[in-house]
């Protein structure tokens, strides 16, 4: 129970007067500072707004909102706004100047009482907690945008805080409705934009590379994760000003590399004055954003006159090798599921009824359909039989140069020339991979998702040498079996839910290994502040920890090496592989993240 009953919120901008409605609606006393009586009525004036979020999103009642209103107190006289504080909030530009000025005028008249918290979203606690002439009593207490719906209070102590403090915050951050998310160590950024940061500059690069359309980004992103939006719809939520003004910073840090991305976003939006959701225009028109709209993700329907293709070889029968071969075959296609030998096909053949259960679940499928797609898939360990008639070939081998060389060669040798040449690679890039072949025009990647029935995108990518007409065809082929198609303008490794997925997965895992934020902790942040229905540690166990090492490995860097020495010392080592194996960062089968009780405070 919080022994906070006055607080004082210093700065009324956007996210300032949020934690004040916030605090107030919850039953505290609150007083809103800021230096001028004309900044206070611009903060007066968002409280209708706010009262009309609550009662859409949170069922607010009219005596709540009364109330609030009655609690929420104004002063431009810091002296008598914090005479009474419990606690004070700060609130104030993220400028280091500016917060050690306001904290040497502030430690001067507040109570001896008064707890201080930042609510700096990069600035260290340890920075400022001298100045504030009580370091035992200050940290910092990060909120979200929307705090209302995004209700993470991440905690920051600096070494020097009294842990009694640092729990009493604990406690009022649950009185104000919020989870409290605890970090261990001071670290920029906290949990949640150490995880957002890098998401999001992902999504950045892929539009400035022009590699897929802001449409293709987020399809990809909600339809392979199921999050409600993607990072180019999240960047209008934030407002386009803030990822302008981090670049801003970072160039004149020296990081010349992106002086491209600022140059962009100065001249596509900022001049323009569309910065998201505020004005009404930024990735996205509003207040009918397509990205909200019900047929956003809708595949659209194929055009047959295009599809030459009836016999598909899907080369692989490993996890993905066989959903796609099942996908293609319950859509209507002849598909020969070839392999190198009886025991990993039969392996596969014994995945069929698990796979056939999920159709059910989940596409409603019948029994006549089960059976129907059953009959349309026949196995072989001989691949000149298997290609004798292909008119599409989907090799799914494992993600080894030399296997998939060696391979590209022997199909070469031995399919007709009508066959289409398809790679789901998911790092091997089309240009690399058709210099093993004998027809690099008909070569072409198309990468499916696990859980392809579920996950159903179709990410599609050529190299300078794909005909056009291939191209054209496969994005058919993908809707004739359900997949949304994304289209990627040029080659990318990763294409584009990897190149989102893989930072967002090494930020949550430089966390645990760094000792920020256990698993659960991070995997909460995460999904309050997006609304996803899995947080990056839960996404590694379904992953698999083998899968994960490996990837890690091949990335450069000293962090990325740490993290997956750490993976194998204290996951795989121990036989801790993730969902497959009973245990990963959770315990299975019914892991902590699964409960209803997950994300409540």
């Amino acid at each position: 129970m919080s022994k906070i009953k006055n607080v004082t919120v210093a700065g009324s901008g956007v996210l300032g007067f949020q934690i004040a409605f916030q605090t107030a609606i919850h039953g505290f006393e609150t007083t809103v500072y800021d230096i001028s009586d004309e900044v206070l009525e611009k903060a007066k004036a968002k409280f209708e707004g706010l009262a009309e979020s609550h009662k859409k999103d949170l069922g607010a009642t009219e005596e709540q909102i009364t109330e609030a209103r009655e609690r929420l107190h104004y002063s431009s006289d810091l002296a008598f706004a914090v005479k009474d504080a419990d606690l004070l909030i700060e609130a104030v530009p993220e400028d280091i100047k500016i917060k050690t000025e306001f904290y040497k005028q502030l430690s001067a008249i507040a109570p001896e009482k008064t707890i201080f918290v930042s609510n700096s979203s990069t600035l260290l606690p340890s920075q400022f907690a001298e100045v504030t002439g009580r370091p035992a009593q200050y940290l910092n207490l990060h909120f979200a945008n929307q705090i209302w719906l995004r209700n993470t209070a991440e905690i920051m102590p600096h070494p020097g805080t009294d842990e009694k403090i640092t729990e009493e915050i604990v406690d009022f951050s649950k009185a104000i409705g919020m989870v409290p998310i605890l970090v261990k160590k001071e670290v920029p950024g906290y949990v949640l934009n150490s995880l957002l940061n890098p998401f999001l500059n992902a999504g950045m690069q892929l539009w400035i590379g022009d590699y897929a359309t802001p449409e293709t980004i987020d399809k990809t992103w909600m339809l392979g994760t199921g999050s409600p939006y993607g990072p180019m719809a999240l960047y209008d939520i934030i407002g386009l000003t803030t990822p302008y003004n981090i670049y801003k910073l970072q160039v004149e840090k020296g990081k010349t590399d992106d002086k491209i991305v600022l140059d962009k976003l100065k001249s596509t939006f900022i001049d323009q004055n569309k910065l998201g959701i505020s004005t009404g225009e930024g990735f996205y028109k509003y207040p009918n954003p397509s990205w909200q709209s019900p047929d956003f993700l809708k595949v659209p329907e194929a055009d047959l006159s295009k599809i030459s293709i009836k016999n598909v070889v899907v080369a692989g029968s490993g996890v993905l090798g066989f959903q796609i071969a099942v996908q293609c075959a319950y859509f209507g296609y002849k598909v020969t599921v070839y392999d190198v030998n009886d025991e990993a096909l039969n392996k596969a053949k014994n995945r069929f009824d698990v796979l056939a259960e999920e159709y059910k679940n989940y596409l409603k499928a019948d029994e006549e359909k089960i059976e129907n797609t059953k009959n349309n898939l026949t196995y072989s360990t001989d691949l000149m039989s298997s290609l004798q008639d292909a008119d599409l070939l989907i090799e799914a081998v494992p993600e080894s140069i030399d296997i998939k060389k060696d391979f590209w060669e022997k199909a070469s040798k031995q399919a007709p020339e009508k066959t289409i040449f398809a790679s789901n690679s998911s790092t091997l890039l089309p240009s690399r991979l058709s210099t093993f072949t004998n027809r690099p025009e008909k070569f072409i990647h198309l990468h499916f998702a696990n859980h392809i029935m579920v996950r159903n995108t179709a990410e599609i990518m050529g190299s300078d040498q794909t005909d056009p007409t291939v191209y054209n065809e496969i994005v058919e082929f993908a809707k004739s079996i359900a997949m949304l198609p994304v289209e990627l303008k040029k080659e990318k490794s990763g294409y584009v839910l990897d190149s989102l997925l893989i930072p967002l997965l090494v930020a949550g895992l430089a966390l645990w290994a760094n000792d920020v934020a256990d698993p659960a902790t991070i995997d909460k942040t995460w999904r309050i502040a997006t609304g996803a229905p899995f947080g990056p540690m839960a996404i590694l166990d379904l992953n698999g920890m083998n899968t994960n090492y490996n990837i890690l490995k091949e990335i450069p860097g000293e962090l990325t090496q740490k993290i997956a020495e750490k993976l194998k010392a204290e996951l795989i080592d121990k036989g801790k592989l993730g969902q497959q194996s009973g245990e990963g960062f959770y315990k299975y089968p019914d892991p902590e993240w699964q409960s209803k009780d997950f994300l409540k405070a």
